[in-house]
């Protein structure tokens, strides 16, 4: 490889000039602060991922019944959620689309509450009992999808037994909204919301905190504020069909097709 040598004088004087062969040092250095910068906003902009191994624990209760009463009159039915008899029978898709929302915190305390998951039971309608009725039985035997809760393991850690509150809701897809839920059997203000179950991670089982055989779930009617609230963070788009074009000749001057 040729080399071309140059003497370079400053005052009369040679002048040393070095010149570090790693030139891509500063190129690699800007690269980091890039990506620090990324990872940054990342963080700032975009909620952080919960990338985790989830644990299934089954129900721990012999056949306790969850039931769901809804609207003013707290009734037993879909119908009383906003479906008609005869949706209720056909399964009609927007009652195939509903579905019930259970959330589950690591506190009752909602200052500092953290919410541990997020799961929803889509299977509505109950083929084995009454199907008017949305009521679920937890059976070993016939199990619903309401027979299971999911923990992520970062959460569980070194714990034996765990105390979780559950948190029901209902999402309705006839009309595009959330029917908040609350426990109609708490005396407790705090736990209104709430349902506190027990977990043994070693058996992989968990239970309702209650002796009852009966947890029963209304719908919140009186407080339009707190549900104008809790629908207000769905983010809606309407469900359009693709209006296909009609022709076999595609006319490139005014974008339609010649029939």
């Amino acid at each position: 490889m040729p080399i071309i040598k140059n003497e370079i004088k400053f005052n009369g004087n040679s002048v040393n000039i070095k010149f570090t062969l790693d030139t891509i040092t500063k190129e690699y250095g800007q690269q980091q602060s890039i990506n620090k910068l990324i990872d940054i906003t990342s963080s700032d902009l975009i909620n952080p991922v919960n990338d985790s191994e989830f644990y299934r624990f089954n129900s721990d209760d012999n056949l306790k019944e969850i039931s769901f009463y809804f609207s003013q009159d707290h009734l037993l039915s879909f119908e009383s959620a906003g479906f008609t008899s005869i949706e209720i029978q056909d399964n009609d898709i927007n009652l195939a689309s509903s579905f019930f929302i259970v959330d589950i915190f690591d506190t009752y305390k909602v200052n500092v509450q953290k919410k541990i998951a997020t799961s929803y039971v889509t299977k509505i309608i109950n083929s084995s009992y009454n199907k008017t009725e949305p009521k679920y039985i937890l059976d070993t035997n016939n199990r619903n999808q309401f027979f299971y809760v999911f923990l992520p393991q970062s959460f569980i850690g070194d714990l034996i037994t765990i105390e979780c509150y559950l948190k029901f809701s209902f999402y309705n897809a006839k009309t595009g909204k959330i029917l908040p839920l609350y426990n109609y059997e708490s005396t407790n203000p705090q736990l209104s919301l709430f349902f506190p179950i027990n977990i043994n991670t070693l058996t992989k089982k968990w239970k309702f905190n209650s002796s009852s055989q009966n947890v029963v779930v209304w719908e919140i009617v009186d407080n339009p504020l707190y549900v104008n609230k809790v629908n207000n963070t769905l983010n809606s788009s309407t469900n359009e069909a693709q209006p296909y074009p009609i022709g076999t000749a595609f006319n490139s001057e005014d974008g339609t097709y010649i029939i």
